[in-house]
C-alpha cells in the first residue's frame, strides 16, 4: 500500500481517537481512550521521522519536513504534559484540545502541501515500499508503549 494512503489513515484513526477522547464522560473511559491515543500519535511519530520523512527529504520537500518536525516537537511537548495529568484534572481538557487543534493544523499542512510535493519526487514502487516499511513499523511500535519513549525523547529533547 502507497505510503501517503497509510499515513493518511493513521491520520484520520488519530481524528477519530481525539473525539472519542473528547467526548468521553467516564473517566476510566477517557484515561483508557487517552492512553491509545497518545501510543497512537507516539508511533505515528516516529513512523514519519524515522521513515517517511528520511525517505522523502529533497531539495523541493525539505521546508515542508522541517516545518513538520518541529510541528511534532511541540506535540510532544503537549502530549507528554498531558501525560502527567489525569482526564479529570485541572487543564486536561484544555490542553488536549490545544494538542488536537496542533494535530489538526499539522495533517492539514501534510495532507494539502507535503503529500502532494512527495508524490512528484518519489515513484509509486517507492511509495509502495515505503507504505510496507511504515505498516509494519507502526505495527511493531505500538505494541511497545511508545509514549513511553516519547517521555523520554521530550526530556532529553529540552535538556
Amino acid at each position: 500500500m502507497n505510503a501517503i494512503v497509510v499515513l493518511e489513515r493513521q491520520h484520520q484513526a488519530i481524528k477519530q481517537l481525539f473525539e472519542a477522547t473528547l467526548q468521553a464522560t467516564d473517566p476510566d473511559e477517557k484515561l483508557q481512550l487517552f492512553e491509545q491515543l497518545a501510543d497512537t500519535l507516539a508511533a505515528h511519530s516516529i513512523v514519519e521521522e524515522e521513515i517517511f520523512y528520511v525517505a522523502a527529504f529533497r531539495g523541493e520537500t525539505d521546508r515542508l519536513i522541517s516545518r513538520a518536525v518541529g510541528d511534532h516537537l511541540e506535540q510532544k511537548i503537549l502530549l507528554s504534559e498531558l501525560m502527567q495529568l489525569l482526564p479529570q484534572a485541572e487543564g486536561f481538557a484544555a490542553k488536549l484540545e490545544l494538542l488536537r487543534r496542533r494535530v489538526d493544523e499539522h495533517v492539514n499542512a501534510e495532507e494539502r502541501q507535503l503529500f502532494e510535493e512527495v508524490e512528484a519526487v518519489l515513484d509509486e514502487p517507492h511509495l509502495e515500499q515505503l507504505g510496507h516499511e511504515i505498516h509494519h513499523r507502526f505495527e511493531e511500535e505500538i505494541c511497545g508503549e511508545p509514549s513511553e519513549r516519547l517521555i523520554a525523547e521530550v526530556a532529553t529533547a529540552l535538556e
